[in-house]
């Protein structure tokens, strides 16, 4: 059972212009119990940061030059425990992707929702004051060129439940689509588990036949193979790789070795982490994998987000991937171009954070300028620019943005809701809002209707 938490207070400041839209937010942030601070200018902005650090800073932009950008950039080169939120326009998708580039936490669309920015503020405060959780998991892994860089809602959601698995060693079994990071988030549940100093072993499961498999992972029949993985894990992990390919046979001696009874010499003293690209479920529906193994394994479930539904993620982890080539090559290339960003966003990713990076280290090669421009992306990254009929797939504003990343959310559960909303990392009732909102016909095929005009 989830106890309830009650919401986070923290010191804000907004930096806006419009005089009725500071009073509206000081109103709503106010009335929720934060301390609220406001200003007309960047300049004044400037000023009450040396007075007093906020926690979250609310900055209004209304396109991709905007000061409001500059102050969000210097923000993020003074002070790394500030958390920006920018303000954008629904038309202002250029200045959502600068805003993302500049380091802004998180982006929300004009007019604003108290409810939606509510809930911006407790992620952004919660991200702030974690220091043994998400934040210091994103910054470990940040440095580790690791796959969970991001700022979209459904990653955040994954990082938190790494942060609530913290001092358990139960199996988990960690499902996602090919590229997404599966190991990596094995790592990061090992790093964070009671385990964390002994071994981690990791076995594909789909690397070898039956008689090689069962080599590796019990150990040889004789003296000339030494330890199998199991026993080299012992007081650690071992990650079981695509555990969908493991031979009937293998299945089959791993869950009797499995099910030895605790304290017997033969019981291996090891956390079981598997990793699926498939949705295991059916291949025990089917009889091809051994239901008890399932259910041994499965312990805990965890769902990897597909990129193409980590909203503007790619943009990130691009720059992530840029920053790695610049240190191993002292090549200086410093970031993508707008053309560039936009194609990111528009391409729908197959191959996920690996596809990214891999596409990502081609541009970095062949890029002569201090940025890597839209000419330079493979010719299937480029091929996702609009025709002058896709229209209905293309995000031509903020709220078309989010239609489709909602459809393609829809799309990758195969039109389940609440699996949608769990990859999104939002509530059911969230997501409803959203398509009722957005207009999205049709959800359960993830057709993508665009609003009529006012």
């Amino acid at each position: 059972m989830v106890e309830a938490t009650t919401p986070a207070r923290g010191r804000l400041l907004v930096v806006d212009s419009d005089p009725l839209r500071r009073q509206h937010l000081r109103r709503s942030l106010s009335e929720r119990g934060h301390s609220l601070r406001t200003c007309a200018t960047e300049a004044g902005a400037l000023a009450e940061l040396k007075s007093e650090e906020p926690e979250v800073l609310l900055i209004d932009v209304h396109d991709e030059h905007a000061p409001g950008l500059q102050l969000c950039a210097s923000v993020r080169e003074r002070t790394e425990r500030t958390r920006v939120i920018v303000m954008a326009g629904q038309t202002d998708t250029r200045a959502a992707i600068a805003a993302i580039r500049a380091g802004a936490f998180d982006v929300i669309t004009k007019p604003i929702d108290p409810k939606e920015i509510e809930a911006v503020v407790q992620r952004a405060l919660s991200a702030r004051r974690s220091n043994a959780g998400a934040h210091e998991l994103a910054r470990e892994v940040a440095e580790s060129d690791h796959d969970l860089i991001g700022a979209s809602a459904a990653i955040r959601t994954l990082r938190e439940i790494i942060d609530q698995l913290r001092g358990t060693d139960a199996n988990v079994m960690i499902m996602g689509e090919r590229g997404t990071g599966k190991k990596l988030v094995a790592r990061a549940l090992h790093r964070s588990s009671p385990r964390a100093d002994g071994p981690l072993e990791i076995m594909g499961c789909a690397a070898g036949s039956a008689y090689a498999l069962e080599r590796e992972l019990f150990g040889s029949f004789d003296d000339t193979g030494g330890a199998g993985l199991l026993a080299r894990a012992c007081g650690g992990a071992l990650v079981l790789d695509e555990l969908g390919a493991l031979p009937p046979c293998t299945q089959r001696r791993l869950m009797r070795l499995l099910a030895t009874p605790r304290g017997e010499d033969r019981k291996p003293e090891v956390r079981l982490l598997a990793t699926a690209h498939s949705d295991l479920g059916r291949l025990v529906a089917r009889g091809v994998f051994e239901a008890e193994l399932y259910e041994r394994l499965r312990v805990i479930k965890l769902h990897i987000p597909p990129l193409r539904v980590r909203e503007r993620d790619a943009l990130l982890l691009a720059q992530h991937f840029i920053d790695v080539n610049r240190r191993r090559t002292r090549k200086d290339v410093r970031g993508i171009s707008t053309g560039a960003a936009e194609l990111l966003l528009r391409y729908r990713w197959p191959g996920n954070v690996s596809e990214l990076e891999q596409v990502i280290q081609s541009s970095f090669t062949l890029t002569r300028e201090h940025q890597i421009a839209a000419e330079d992306l493979p010719e299937r990254v480029r091929a996702s620019a609009p025709s002058e009929r896709e229209t209905l797939d293309t995000p031509t504003n903020f709220a078309d943005f989010e239609r489709l990343h909602i459809a393609r959310a829809l799309a990758a559960a195969d039109g389940n809701k609440t699996r949608a909303a769990e990859l999104l990392g939002i509530s059911r009732r969230s997501l409803y809002r959203k398509l009722d909102r957005l207009e999205i016909d049709n959800p359960t095929s993830a057709k993508l209707t665009k609003a009529p005009a006012n």
